[in-house]
Order: C-alpha cells, then sequence, then structure tokens
C-alpha cells in the first residue's frame, strides 16, 4: 500500500484494482429511465428517447457514436478506472458522453466526477445521455451553477469589465459603451495554420455580404500570450519565427506578426495589462492571483458585445460556453479562415474537444 507509486507503475496498479477498465473511448454512457432497467429493456421500448439518442450520439456530419450502457457491472463498481490507452481513454466534452434516465441515477455523477482517470477531455454534456429531459437539463445547470471560477476571479473580471466600458464610452462613444473581444493565440500553440497575422483577421471576419463584423471605430480588447505584438514566443519545427527570413516565413509565423493593420482599421485596442497597471491597491484585480490572470480574461471575453476566437482553442472554446450562459453564443466566431461561421451551424452537439456546442447551455 505505498504511496509512492509513480507514472505506468501506478497506472498499472490502479488497472489491477480497479472493478471495471470500461473501454469508452469514442462513445458516450446512457442511462436509463428508472433504476430498475439498467440493461435499459423498457427505455427501449421509448420510441421518444431513442429518438433524442441518436440526435445526441450524432454530428454535424451525419455520423452516429456508438452508445454504451449504465450497466448492473457499473452499478455495483467501488472503483471505476478509465485508462488513457486508445480504448479506454474519454476525448470529448462529458455533456456529449453520458446520458441518464432517472434522478435514482443522480448518485452515480457523484462517483464520476471522482474517477481517477488518466485523460478526460470531453464536455460533459457530450458524454452523458439521460433517458429523462429533466435529468439531462438539471445536470446541465449543475455544471453551469456550480463548476465555475471563484468570486475573486469573478470580481476582478468585472472591475476589468467595467474599465473597459468606460474606455468604451471615452473612445467609441457610438457603441454606448458595448465592446468587442477577440482571443489571438499565438506562442508555442501546435495548431501552426491557425496563427495569423492581423491584417488576415481583418479580412475573415467580414460577413457574406462584405461588411465588417466587428466595426470600424471599435473599442476591441485582446486577450493573446503576444501583447506586444512580436511572436516572440512563436516555433515552427522548434524554432523561433524571428529565426526565419522575411518573406520566407513558413505556417504559423505571421510575415508582421504587430497589430498595426487592427490600428490602421481604426480599433482602439486594449490589453490586460493595460488595466493591470492601473488597478488600485485594494482592488479585486490587485489581489487576485497572477495564476488566474488567464481565467479573469476568459470571463472579460465572455461580455463582449461579438467575440471571435482561436479555432483548435479550448481557452476560446470555454469563453464560447460562458457566453452562451449569458445569451450571447450566437455572437460567437472564429477568426481562423475557413471557419469563421462554424458555430452558427444548426446542429445543436457534436462530439470532441475543439469546440463548444450550444446544447451545453
Amino acid at each position: 500500500n505505498s504511496s509512492e507509486a509513480w507514472g505506468q507503475e501506478l497506472w498499472k496498479y490502479l488497472s489491477n484494482v480497479a472493478d471495471v477498465t470500461p473501454a469508452w473511448f469514442g462513445k458516450f454512457i446512457t442511462f436509463p429511465k428508472t433504476s430498475d432497467d439498467l440493461n435499459m429493456t423498457k427505455t427501449k421500448l421509448n420510441e421518444s428517447v431513442m429518438k433524442r439518442m441518436k440526435i445526441f450520439g450524432g454530428d454535424r456530419y451525419g455520423n452516429t457514436k456508438k452508445h454504451l450502457i449504465y450497466s448492473q457491472e457499473l452499478q455495483d463498481a467501488h472503483h471505476i478506472h478509465i485508462r488513457g490507452d486508445e480504448e479506454n481513454r474519454i476525448l470529448q466534452h462529458h455533456y456529449a458522453f453520458a446520458f441518464f434516465a432517472d434522478p435514482a441515477v443522480q448518485s452515480f455523477l457523484k462517483d464520476l466526477f471522482v474517477i481517477i482517470c488518466d485523460i478526460m477531455l470531453q464536455h460533459h454534456y457530450a458524454f452523458a445521455f439521460f433517458a429523462d429531459p429533466a435529468v439531462q437539463s438539471f445536470y446541465k445547470r449543475f455544471v453551469r451553477d456550480y463548476m465555475r471560477y471563484n468570486d475573486e476571479i469573478q470580481c476582478a473580471a468585472s472591475e476589468i469589465v467595467e474599465k473597459v466600458r468606460e474606455d468604451a464610452r471615452k473612445y467609441a462613444p457610438q457603441h454606448n459603451g458595448n465592446f468587442y473581444t477577440l482571443h489571438i493565440r499565438r506562442g508555442d500553440f501546435q495548431f501552426k495554420w491557425v496563427k495569423h497575422e492581423a491584417s488576415k483577421i481583418l479580412t475573415n471576419l467580414r460577413f457574406p455580404n462584405g461588411t465588417s463584423i466587428i466595426p470600424r471605430g471599435s473599442l476591441v480588447y485582446i486577450a493573446t500570450d503576444d501583447p506586444d505584438g512580436e511572436c516572440r514566443g512563436c516555433l515552427v519545427e522548434r524554432k523561433s519565427c524571428t529565426t526565419y527570413e522575411k518573406g520566407k516565413k513558413p505556417v504559423g509565423c505571421p510575415e508582421d506578426p504587430s497589430w498595426q493593420a487592427f490600428l490602421d482599421f481604426g480599433w482602439t485596442l486594449r490589453f490586460l495589462r493595460d488595466y493591470l497597471k492601473e488597478a488600485p491597491n485594494g482592488s479585486a484585480l490587485k489581489a487576485v492571483n497572477p495564476n488566474a490572470l488567464g481565467m479573469v480574461e476568459c470571463l472579460v471575453c465572455s461580455r463582449g458585445v461579438v467575440f471571435a476566437g482561436t479555432y483548435m482553442s479550448t481557452f476560446t472554446g470555454y469563453i464560447h460556453r460562458v457566453r452562451g450562459y449569458h445569451g450571447l453564443g450566437e455572437d460567437t466566431y472564429y477568426h481562423s479562415s475557413g471557419h469563421v461561421f462554424m458555430l452558427q451551424d444548426r446542429h445543436p452537439g457534436g462530439h470532441g474537444w475543439t469546440r463548444e456546442f450550444r446544447t451545453g447551455w
């Protein structure tokens, strides 16, 4: 019973002592409507539930994931171990994985969140399917209301939002205090093809009729790991973008990393540092843990009248979900080429970690 187990030794131990190591990868779990129907014999006869389950397991491309039943074996298990190998790991949102049918199964969720596992990167609302729609809604609200950033982070973000609105009224009075937000991921982000220079982002952020999604003269708050607009931390093939010759830079290294194109378009730009240096002693922003500043920026971006983020970024994804909670989900876009209007598609749900879906709120 040594507590000094690490790495593969620990993983092997957890697998050996587990009651169940389910092969959940690429699937979602379904919960029956009543606790006496763990094999879903009765539930399968309910046409409306089966129709919901088919929609739940589908995606925008017409594919349907397989479902696994919350069985008697899982009900009786004391220790469920989700390994990180290809058959067992969960790489999707929890809400796209588990489907419950009965409040009596509520106790399982308590166990689910304390499962020791290697990888569980999946939206909660795409992981669990409940046969009872009321239970499905309950757990979405539970996650929304209780699995959130703490009050210190919320208050710090609120202070920034108030200051941004003040700046918007001062520098963009025509917008009545409304401001716009962007998340521009650069640095060591592994998906090189979504790292665009400012002029390309401007070109992408246009409606089909040619008008700009973010108008001229707007105040725009940018959450980014490159506030100086130099891409100093950008790497391609383990080499800094600054080492490549201008005019011959590879994908992932913007030829012009500056934000000048935004300024030329008439935007007034604001970054986190603009408000950090002005924060008075005793303010929530001054007191917040520096490690939580990314979470603060997430909440600031969630309050923009329009937000555009980086495709494949889970930081952008969570901003989208919080905006959905605020009723702003439909005014959310990507500035990445080929994906600008992806979040406006009509399919309500889906699986995987690359984006959020309106079914989550």
